[in-house]
């Protein structure tokens, strides 16, 4: 999971190198963060022998996956496809805090092909041919090497499924999860579930605040509302959560 867990610490990285520049400890965190790179996406072919090459991304299939060495039955599996994306769109935003054009260039195609290959295998909207009998769960959940399952490794409910999708959210959410894409889960999938047909009754659960931050592509002023009243999950701030609303299209 180190490209899920990183993008986190790598975002932060990039956002405080571009607002403050000439921090006095800006060489240690240069050092921490190229290490984080390294580990995760080290494309240096030549003149780097403590990293693999891009450890979690497989060009053949395009995507990311959670497992690195470790042996698994069903093969390398690919989960949190919110928290992949979110790894590449902080490698980007590194590459363009730090003045790396290669490393930026490199972040923008990653995300690229792993846009592809997640509209195809993981997020699939109605028209998608490669999993027809799954289409109508509208994710994946769980997308092994040898099989898929419709659940994650900590539950089977739901909005833990699609939810997980969703984390973080963030600016390029909007990148990977198109309108048509979030309409038509929301109105198979989501619109359904106990925690947004009847909220009041489930105002502590924090799933709520990340799948109506998600729909409000879809209706912001519902969305700004209900997440108004809603937990938030501990990874996202209500500020941020009616911001992102109120600047969806």
């Amino acid at each position: 999971d180190h490209h899920f867990h990183y993008g986190y610490w790598i975002f932060a990285g990039a956002a405080l190198k571009e607002l403050d520049p000439t921090w006095e400890r800006m060489p240690e965190l240069n050092k921490i963060i190229t290490t984080l790179i390294r580990d995760t996406a080290n494309s240096y072919i030549d003149n780097d022998a403590g990293f693999p090459l891009f450890r979690h991304f497989d060009w053949y299939s395009g995507h990311s996956s959670s497992h690195g060495l470790i042996p698994f039955f069903d093969g390398k599996d690919q989960e949190s496809t919110g928290e992949a994306m979110n790894f590449l769109y902080s490698l980007m935003l590194w590459g363009q805090a730090s003045g790396e054009s290669d490393l930026e260039i490199l972040g923008r195609l990653m995300m690229k092909v792993e846009k592809r290959s997640l509209g195809m295998y993981l997020l699939m909207e109605d028209s998608n041919m490669v999993h027809p009998e799954i289409v109508p769960n509208k994710v994946v959940g769980l997308f092994l090497e040898n099989k898929v399952s419709y659940t994650t490794w900590f539950g089977d409910e739901r909005e833990y499924i699609h939810g997980i999708q969703m984390i973080p959210i963030s600016p390029i959410l909007e990148f990977l999860r198109t309108e048509t894409f979030v309409r038509e889960e929301y109105e198979a999938i989501i619109q359904n579930l106990d925690i947004i047909s009847d909220p009041d009754n489930h105002r502590g659960d924090p799933w709520q605040s990340l799948l109506f931050a998600d729909s409000a592509v879809i209706s912001k002023e519902v969305s700004m509302f209900q997440l108004s009243q809603s937990t938030m999950d501990d990874g996202l701030s209500q500020a941020w959560a009616l911001y992102f609303a109120a600047t969806r299209p």
